[in-house]
């Protein structure tokens, strides 16, 4: 089996315990050559990357910048409470 994460878009959540049954390893070793032999963590058994190809980068930043877009920038002023909006301005 060979695991990388050459797709952007690729899961790369990818959970430890899948890592052990395919290599048919303890998950301690997995661990193990996780954080030592690659240099990387384990956050509640997901795997993070710490160096990202350009394309990912590239992907993230898109994911954001759509996010960003999608969001409405006048949601807080459209709050009011006894003729005041919340932000504690009259009307």
């Amino acid at each position: 089996m060979t695991l990388t994460l050459d797709e952007p878009h690729s899961d790369c959540r990818l959970n430890a315990q899948v890592f052990a049954n395919e290599l048919n390893i303890s998950m301690k070793m997995v661990r193990k050559i996780m954080i030592q032999d690659l240099g990387k963590r384990i956050v509640c058994f997901l795997f993070i990357p710490h160096n990202l190809s350009e394309e990912q980068k590239q992907f993230r930043m898109n994911q954001c910048d759509e996010l960003i877009d999608n969001a409405n920038t006048d949601f807080v002023p459209h709050f009011h409470s006894n003729g005041r909006r919340i932000m504690g301005l009259p009307i």
